[in-house]
């Protein structure tokens, strides 16, 4: 949700509503956090040198920049390797 343009006070919200218990906004934003990390290490790991069928797509998503929501192209980017095992390469959005 957060991905998608959502605050984490947003969020917090939703989950009651859906899920009926309350979860606090600085939770969102401590898990959010954790997987900052993570997600900078996949960005900057090497590419192989060969896939051998590399797929792009796109989807549309809501997107939230400076505080206004608008619905933008997401591109992905699967590659799958000498072994069969598929990865995302990438993902950019219709302002990269």
């Amino acid at each position: 949700m957060y991905a998608r343009g959502m605050s984490q006070r947003d969020i917090s919200a939703t989950i009651e509503d859906i899920f009926c218990f309350s979860i606090s906004h600085e939770m969102i934003s401590d898990i959010t956090d954790a997987v900052v990390p993570e997600l900078e290490e996949w960005r900057n790991c090497p590419l192989k040198k060969c896939y051998v069928f590399v797929f792009i797509d796109c989807l549309y998503v809501t997107l939230r920049s400076d505080y206004e929501a608008k619905e933008c192209a997401v591109y992905v980017v699967l590659g799958y390797d000498l072994n069969g095992r598929k990865e995302i390469l990438g993902l950019w959005d219709q302002r990269e």
